[in-house]
């Protein structure tokens, strides 16, 4: 729980919350698709819980979206996001490794949106995915 505590500090504070410099920060969560059975490494639950714990603790500040399933937000809904948050495994299922979607998330990254990966999301694979996140995590 300690742990889940220090994330969602970490996630309120990559959103900037200055009420006085424009109103609601959007947080979009984003939960990879189910891959082990129930009661392990259940990124829907995990983005329900960050959406819920958000709710509770930052509601005046922040807007969140989220998207379950490895369900891909819209471009127009990703421009606006002042935080990403990827919960999923890694390698060549990543969510974010899918079509074009590496091109639409360093997009967003460029006009300086937080980027926050939790679990194996840390895990793009060497060949496809790994310098962005080395770029826009510091690590991969």
């Amino acid at each position: 729980m300690k742990q889940l505590t220090i994330l969602l500090a970490a996630l309120v504070l990559t959103t900037s919350l200055s009420l006085a410099e424009g109103g609601k920060k959007l947080v979009v969560l984003i939960a990879g698709k189910p891959s082990h059975p129930p009661g392990a490494h259940e990124h829907n639950a995990g983005v329900l819980l960050f959406k819920k714990c958000l709710e509770q603790s930052a509601a005046e500040a922040v807007e969140i979206k989220h998207h379950l399933n490895g369900e891909w937000p819209a471009e127009d809904e990703l421009a606006k996001a002042d935080t990403i948050l990827i919960y999923s495994d890694g390698g060549g299922g990543h969510p974010a490794l899918q079509g074009d979607r590496l091109q639409q998330l360093d997009k967003q990254m460029k006009r300086g949106c937080g980027f926050v990966c939790v679990h194996y999301a840390v895990e793009p694979t060497i060949e496809k995915g790994n310098n962005e996140f080395i770029d826009w995590l510091g690590g991969a």
